[in-house]
């Protein structure tokens, strides 16, 4: 079955669940939410990129940041993801593609990247 990963930082824990990607659309989350997408074929490069998820989740609520591990489908295609090669891509609220990256990434990077943008940093200034 051809599929998404989904791993949504909430309040109190973590929630994995298995999508279609032909059922991922991720217009529902423009305007909401900043999705980071995980390619990985290699088991413990995924499992490294996401415990780094997992240590960093208040973080990631704070930004309204949510990963999808892409697994294969049209999602892949489109992001133009290489199945075996590791990469992420962070897709901002306004859902352009505002950073790729081709190597298991802190999340300290990834907020640094997040707070420099434009609607991070009114974000910040109303809290």
């Amino acid at each position: 079955m051809k599929g998404v990963r989904v791993i949504l930082a909430l309040t109190v824990s973590v929630v994995m669940s298995s999508l279609s990607a032909s059922a991922l659309e991720l217009e529902q989350y423009q305007w909401k939410n900043r999705i980071l997408l995980l390619n990985a074929d290699d088991v413990d490069q995924s499992a490294a990129q996401m415990q780094r998820f997992l240590d960093s989740q208040a973080e990631c609520e704070e930004r309204d940041l949510i990963i999808f591990e892409i697994t294969e489908g049209e999602v892949s295609r489109k992001f133009g993801f290489n199945k075996t090669v590791f990469s992420m891509v962070l897709i901002g609220k306004d859902g352009g593609v505002k950073k790729r990256f081709s190597s298991l990434t802190e999340m300290t990077e990834v907020f640094e990247i997040i707070d420099s943008m434009p609607m991070r940093r009114r974000e910040m200034k109303q809290k």
